[in-house]
């Protein structure tokens, strides 16, 4: 009977039924890099690898332009560097090359896509997003976007809408990330937050000494829950104008 009784209890601790779903863990460093010109890219990639990420966002990058003497391809070679795998949009051509955002990660990337964001005929820079599908395992995928709002307070809301309704295509449970241009208080962000839910604090993110504003933010969604496990905002970081943003978060499917 003891036997038995040992088999049964065996057998119902195996099964996958019962068992809590393990959750999925993704650490992410978001940062407006101002085109890589403050420092050589030993810098960036001794910087980065402080934090272990599993994916880097970039914003404000350049591509063979005429204007980054000291990178041709940053986030090419910062991946590179890094051992990660990339994706790179560009919303502008400029200075010979071109201007954009990029997805740095560790995972597997399954899936890239691109969006252009609304903005008026007047604007002076086309704003892009980028998403990738990230394969984290067997079984969990997640979707990062990076993304860098317009300077126009009356833009901003009308692209956060755009992001939603083009993310909203995916049930893949989604992270947003990126600079948003826009202060706590701007309507892009309650329209973010009614949308998504926001994950990290309201400390100040710019300029990179002595912060004052808060403009970098980091948003998910998805049909299961979100956790924070850590975040942190990295002042006095001299190899930019933005303080870099890095969050540790864990999802659980429902």
């Amino acid at each position: 009977m003891k036997k038995i009784f040992i088999i049964l209890l065996a057998v119902l601790i195996a099964s996958p039924v019962i068992l809590a779903k393990k959750p999925m863990r993704v650490t992410i460093l978001c940062y407006n890099v101002q085109i890589g010109k403050r420092a050589d890219i030993n810098e960036y990639v001794e910087f980065a690898k402080k934090y272990s990420p599993d994916v880097i966002a970039l914003q404000e990058v350049d591509y063979k332009t005429r204007r980054s003497t000291r990178h041709e391809d940053f986030a090419g070679e910062l991946a590179r560097r890094m051992g990660m795998n990339s994706a790179f949009e560009a919303n502008l051509h400029f200075s010979g090359g071109q201007y954009g955002i990029a997805l740095l990660s560790r995972f597997p990337i399954e899936a890239v896509r691109s969006f252009t964001l609304p903005f008026p005929e007047t604007a002076g820079e086309r704003r892009g997003a980028l998403s990738a599908t990230l394969k984290v395992s067997k079984k969990q995928k997640v979707n990062v976007i990076s993304t860098h709002l317009d300077l126009n307070r009356d833009t901003r809301p009308e692209q956060v809408s755009a992001i939603t309704e083009w993310v909203d295509a995916s049930e893949v449970p989604a992270v947003l990330c990126g600079d948003f241009n826009a202060m706590p208080q701007d309507p892009a962000i309650a329209i973010a937050k009614s949308k998504w839910t926001q994950m990290c604090d309201m400390l100040p993110t710019f300029p990179n000494t002595s912060p004052r504003r808060k403009i970098d933010y980091f948003f998910t969604r998805g049909e299961g829950q979100w956790r924070t496990v850590s975040y942190e905002r990295i002042a006095e970081c001299p190899l930019s104008d933005h303080c870099p943003i890095v969050i540790t978060l864990e999802y659980i499917e429902k």
